[in-house]
């Protein structure tokens, strides 16, 4: 390997005693590429602050040539004067085939460059694609060991993750874990996590899957970053563990080992919608790795990625913002007590353990202060970074638009051709104008400009003119999520379904917890016409946010139209969980009713699930009643129906009798209305209740086989019926006669013969 040395020769020399440099490692060329990259990380990410700038290449022309049209490198990234001199001799090398020791130093190069851009550039994905693909095949037969190729496949993975690509990020996280002989598994064991707690619970923790393989201890690291402690007067430190098991010890993993839980936790963090569940399952893992204490790259981004994990949570954000305060200042080289030159050997695993240089640490810090309500201080960070947009945001917060106004224009006097200050602008006045001449000023390439007009103008309910522009930015930068979201709904608006369901489709592959596109996604294939889809669909929305009734609700009636009754009654359960559901007599009437149609009418099998689901629809039934929730005539009908066994006997007298019962409540809420007799729909439902109720009254009766029962039986059924009868005869000259005048004329005729039979 190149002496590091040679970068302080660089930083002295003219343009042409540079390209003699260049000239005289031409052997070793992809070392001299691999020392510059190294360079370029030691600047940014741990915390090396020697030979940042270069006397030949300044920063500000280095920033020009490696932005890609309109995204830049952060202003505040440094030594990119290496990062462009590496790319200089790259692109002088891209005619030549690729070599097998030119592959690591490429993947590490545009990896980097990406990392020191704003946004996800597709550019330089399309350019790793071939090294990629390049360097799989070369790891199957290479002979490099394994740390080193769980090392290569984990920086192909956080490519994969830049771009959102968390399905192809989580196969290499998996076949990295193999490579390095990760031997671990998450389990639950009997522990503590508060100081006041009597009685052990099941806890999370990480074990190992073969405890025969477990390796020695290794020993920590001097130069590591400090673990701030909790400090809280509640929880302990960490989890206590009352088990003897073969619980991980993070000292015994190798280097890679601990990359790999890194990013089995940071792959979970992004899958997975931000909640207590996702904390616990993260937690062994990164405290596995914290405990470790070696490798300074490794030990920085588990602290960053545990504060970015307690940001929201109540007991846990000041450690996270004392934490990432901490970690930030070590990565600008500020009150650092390691020698500046020593720092160097910090960027071991940094690209493997995916650390992010300190400016986007930064961020995270700013964050969570403005979590805390330090809006000011949070301001001050992005200032410096000179990231005017979060600038703006803090002052919004501050009720300060005033300020953010005069900034911006200060600033656009300085820099009158930068059309991403005219969309700031732009967005804080709320006038299209500005958009507009960003658009004219970026010869229409300013992606943020068309996204931030389309929003204006979705908010004004200008859905045509919003799509275009929200549509024209995703053409220029495709990895918008809220965009993607904005213009599904536009495309809704417009009735334009089909691409609705494809912006939607876009938006959960980028962010796959966002259940709102997932239950809009739904929505779409509804009005689609695919309502087989759109129900598989929710369940995933549901995966993401299980307390959303609006999503409950809207699966519980997608369910019963896909006549998925099980799915239907399981959700009526989760809304009355919620107390967001009352008694819904038109579903519970149209489940019910399915069921035993369903029962009557269906073949084998389909009988065998219409018993399964009525046993299940009598429990929610049950349930709804206990709770003193009126239900209607035609449900309490419909719940009798489903209690009434097939056949009457000795076993069954019990819950003949219950359903007898229901009968007589459904019977008593329809006669209870006084208008029945004037609707025909509500007299033919009651006559025909009031019939089947005599009919079983008089079956269980005589089942009885005694003779108070039969004339008991008989009593209630003239009283039911004559009342009936008297009141429909007393409203036939008023009652508008509709299609079923015929059938109730016969029922009543049947009725009257019915009394005949039963009279003293």
């Amino acid at each position: 390997m190149l002496s590091a040395d040679l970068i302080a020769r660089i930083v002295g020399s003219t343009e042409a005693e540079i390209d003699l440099v260049i000239e005289e490692h031409k052997e070793h060329i992809w070392q001299l590429i691999s020392v510059l990259v190294d360079h370029v990380i030691a600047s940014n990410y741990t915390g090396f602050t020697d030979h940042t700038t270069c006397s030949h290449i300044t920063e500000e022309h280095a920033r020009q040539q490696l932005s890609i049209q309109l995204n830049h490198p952060s202003t505040a990234s440094k030594s990119l004067w290496a990062l462009n001199l590496a790319r200089r001799i790259v692109e002088s090398t891209e005619n030549e085939p690729l070599a097998p020791e030119s592959l690591r130093p490429l993947l590490s190069f545009y990896l980097v460059w990406q990392q020191m851009l704003i946004d996800p550039e597709h550019s330089i994905k399309d350019r790793l694609a071939p090294i990629i693909e390049k360097l799989k095949s070369e790891l199957s037969t290479s002979a490099s060991t394994s740390d080193e190729q769980a090392q290569v496949l984990l920086q192909i993975a956080s490519i994969h993750v830049v771009f959102f690509e968390y399905d192809k990020a989580d196969e290499l996280i998996q076949k990295a874990g193999e490579a390095c002989q990760l031997n671990v598994d998450l389990t639950g064991m009997m522990g503590k996590r508060t100081k006041f707690q009597e009685r052990d619970i099941a806890q999370l923790v990480l074990v190992h899957k073969d405890a025969s393989k477990a390796s020695p201890s290794l020993p920590a690291h001097q130069d590591i970053p400090q673990s701030c402690d909790l400090n809280d007067d509640t929880l302990l430190e960490r989890v206590a563990i009352s088990e003897h098991g073969s619980q991980v010890d993070g000292t015994t993993l190798s280097a890679a080992q601990l990359c790999c839980l890194l990013w089995i936790s940071r792959h979970e963090s992004a899958t997975h919608r931000h909640d207590v569940f996702v904390h616990e399952r993260c937690t062994p893992f990164l405290d596995t790795v914290i405990s470790a204490r070696r490798h300074w790259s490794i030990q920085s981004a588990a602290l960053l990625l545990r504060a970015e994990l307690e940001k929201g949570r109540g007991r846990h954000v000041d450690r996270s913002c004392v934490q990432s305060e901490l970690v930030v200042k070590l990565q600008q080289g500020v009150e650092d007590p390691i020698p500046v030159e020593q720092r160097r050997i910090r960027t071991e695993y940094a690209l493997a353990s995916g650390l992010q240089p300190f400016w986007q640490s930064s961020v995270l810090l700013a964050e969570i202060l403005k979590s805390l309500g330090c809006t000011s201080e949070a301001l001050l960070i992005l200032e410096k970074l000179e990231m005017w947009d979060g600038v703006v945001e803090c002052y919004k917060q501050l009720g300060q638009m005033d300020k953010a106004e005069t900034l911006i224009r200060r600033l656009i006097q300085e820099r009158p051709t930068d059309s991403m200050l005219h969309v700031y602008l732009g967005d804080i006045t709320r006038n299209p104008e500005y958009f507009l001449k960003a658009i004219e000023l970026s010869s229409d390439r300013n992606a943020r400009a068309h996204r931030s007009l389309g929003h204006l103008l979705l908010m004004d309910k200008k859905f045509e003119d919003a799509y275009k522009h929200l549509r024209r930015s995703l053409e220029l930068q495709p990895i918008q999520l809220g965009t993607w979201f904005n213009a599904g709904y536009c495309a809704w608006k417009l009735e334009n379904f089909k691409e609705s369901t494809q912006c939607y489709h876009r938006c959960v592959s980028l962010q796959p917890d966002h259940f709102e596109a997932w239950n809009n996604l739904s929505a779409a294939y509804i009005r689609y016409g695919q309502k087989e889809k759109a129900w598989k669909l929710l369940q995933e929305a549901l995966k993401y946010n299980y307390e959303h009734p609006n999503v409950w609700e809207n699966y519980m009636l997608l369910s019963v139209d896909v006549n998925e009754f099980s799915q239907a009654i399981m959700a009526y359960h989760r809304l009355l969980d919620m107390n967001k559901r009352g008694a819904d007599d038109e579903v519970l009437e149209l489940i019910g009713a399915q069921i035993l149609g369903k029962e009557r009418e269906g073949n084998e099998e389909e009988r065998q699930e219409a018993g399964r689901e009525k046993e299940e629809m009598i429990k929610l039934m049950a349930r709804i009643s206990a709770n003193h929730q009126t239900l209607s005539p035609k449900t309490l009908s419909i719940y009798a129906q489903l209690k009434k066994p097939a056949t009457l006997s000795t076993e069954t007298r019990t819950e003949f009798e219950k359903y007898v019962q229901l009968m007589e409540k459904s019977l008593a809420a329809a006669n209870g209305k006084l208008t029945w007799p004037k609707e025909e729909a509500l007299a033919l439902n009651v006559l025909e209740t009031a019939i089947q109720l005599a009919e079983n009254r008089l079956e269980l009766a005589k089942f009885i086989n005694s003779e108070s029962s039969v004339r008991e039986a008989s009593a209630k059924v003239r009283l039911s019926l004559r009342g009936i009868i008297t009141r429909l005869e007393k409203e036939n000259g008023t009652r508008v006669a509709g299609e079923n005048v015929e059938k109730l004329e016969s029922l009543t005729q049947k009725a009257r013969r019915f009394l005949e039979t039963v009279a003293i």
